[in-house]
């Protein structure tokens, strides 16, 4: 500790004091909390008194409640460089937003003793504490069982609190200091609510942690799993997302690894969806377009919209007149890769877990089926996963007719071998529905599902797992 740098605290202290911030001076333990009784002071700033008599020891830092008391101020902040700033710096300014990260970093910018980064701005819409981006922690650096997720990116707002810079010595638990890059207290930018939202929008695109599908999700892909049936999947499989979006006005401004950056038509700058962000599905998170916001669409899905008002079974029914999963098409397929579905207790077991395998788990020790119902596990005592099979059965049917229409498409092509193979298609799998659906199938299938990929669990995992 030394007397310039405790002087350089106490004068920051009085800066931000006078730029019209609510200033209350940290803890010098690591915990990085207020000093004292701090609530008060979120709905009024301390008077200069008070200012004077938290300063005249040797103070060594300077914290801010954020929020409407100190004239909407907000911390925006990455706590990692190399893994989210600078990849988030780099994809905003692809996105049209290089000017808005110059103002907000010639206003204010600073480093954090952990080697983070950190802005303040105001806007005149913020909202409380909030973490836009997490992952998954390494096994090293989880500090006890529940330490699963490490943050990337977060913000403090309304009745939140930041220590800033020149914060130094016991402040922070690692005893480096804050360090002030650019700008000053008296210089914090100002941005609109609209950027402020692009911004929000960009870091949520960084998040990696695992995502529950909502229920009307869910319900969506059902639907379309039962009235797309072979066709949408084969288009799944065979198209690329240009090819799907494009040709709405779509334009893919950026590629980070295999997630692919979109904004919508009609604009200009910002960002509106990712293509391939955990999965081969489009998320968009504008509100301005066909697709709801915050829920996933695969690219079937996508097309159905797009195209056909959301009418899956129109779009299937389109599809397949174009040659998706037809039986020449399904010939082929099976000599590269080998036909993967049978008709047996265990290919029902699979197109059950293809169907509803995100909302079940079978937990070998308790003996029983668990059902997710939105906010945890619990056991299926109303035989939810039998009425699950049985859904499936029925979603067996709509393929066999895709099959059926195929024949006779190809028999109208004069195409009698692929109108004679998606006949005898149709047939099997017609049998195969039929046989189904006895009881004894349905229990067999169940009961085929409990090894299947991703369906045990066990009890253990439900305790120390936040997202099971």
């Amino acid at each position: 500790m030394s007397i310039p740098q405790i002087e350089a605290v106490r004068q920051a202290a009085w800066a931000a004091h006078r730029a019209g911030l609510c200033v209350v001076p940290p803890k010098e333990d690591g915990s990085k909390a207020p000093l004292g009784e701090w609530k008060e002071y979120q709905a009024a700033r301390p008077t200069e008194s008070e200012l004077d008599q938290w300063y005249a020891d040797s103070r060594q830092g300077v914290g801010l409640i954020t929020g409407k008391i100190s004239g909407n101020v907000e911390l925006f902040e990455f706590d990692a460089v190399s893994e989210a700033y600078d990849p988030f710096v780099k994809l905003a300014r692809a996105a049209g937003l290089g000017d808005v990260i110059e103002r907000i970093e010639t206003g204010y910018l600073e480093t954090s003793p952990s080697g983070g980064i950190h802005w303040l701005y105001r806007c005149a819409e913020i909202t409380g504490n909030t973490k836009l981006a997490e992952r998954p922690k390494r096994p090293r650096e989880k500090k006890h069982p529940k330490d699963n997720s490490q943050v990337l990116i977060e913000t403090r707002g309304e009745r939140g609190y930041a220590i800033v810079a020149p914060s130094f010595g016991r402040v922070h638990e690692s005893g480096n200091p804050y360090e002030l890059l650019h700008g000053a207290f008296d210089t914090i930018a100002t941005i609109t609510p609209e950027e402020r939202t692009a911004l929000w929008e960009l870091a949520r695109t960084f998040d990696q942690m695992p995502r529950k599908e909502r229920p009307k999700e869910r319900a969506r892909r059902q639907e379309e799993t039962r009235a797309g049936g072979r066709p949408g999947d084969d288009f799944n499989a065979r198209t690329t997302w240009p090819e799907v979006i494009e040709a709405h006005g779509w334009e893919r401004v950026y590629e980070r690894g295999e997630i692919g950056y979109w904004r919508r038509p009609g604009k200009e700058r910002d960002l509106s969806a990712t293509t391939g962000f955990g999965g081969d599905w489009l998320y968009c998170f504008s509100t301005s377009t066909e697709f709801e916001a915050q829920q996933t669409y695969t690219k079937f899905a996508a097309y159905a919209l797009l195209n056909h008002g959301g009418d899956y079974a129109a779009a299937a029914r389109e599809l397949a007149k174009r040659g998706f999963g037809s039986a020449r098409h399904d010939a082929a397929q099976a000599q590269q890769e080998g036909d993967s579905e049978h008709y047996t207790d265990l290919g029902l077991a699979r197109r059950l877990v293809a169907l509803h395998g995100q909302d079940m788990r079978y937990c070998w020790p308790w003996a029983k089926w668990l059902c997710w119902n939105c906010q945890r596990w619990e056991t299926d005592d109303s035989g939810q996963v039998i009425a699950w099979c049985q859904e499936t059965v029925k979603a067996i049917y709509a393929d066999a007719q895709i099959a059926f229409a195929a024949a006779t498409e190809a028999a109208s092509q004069g195409d009698k071998n692929a109108a004679s193979a998606a006949k005898q298609k149709g047939d099997a799998i017609w049998r195969w529905a039929e046989k189904s659906e006895a009881t004894a199938r349905v229990n067999a299938a169940i009961e085929a599902a409990r090894a299947l990929p991703g369906m045990p669990v066990a009890p253990e995992e439900l305790d120390a797992d936040p997202w099971v």
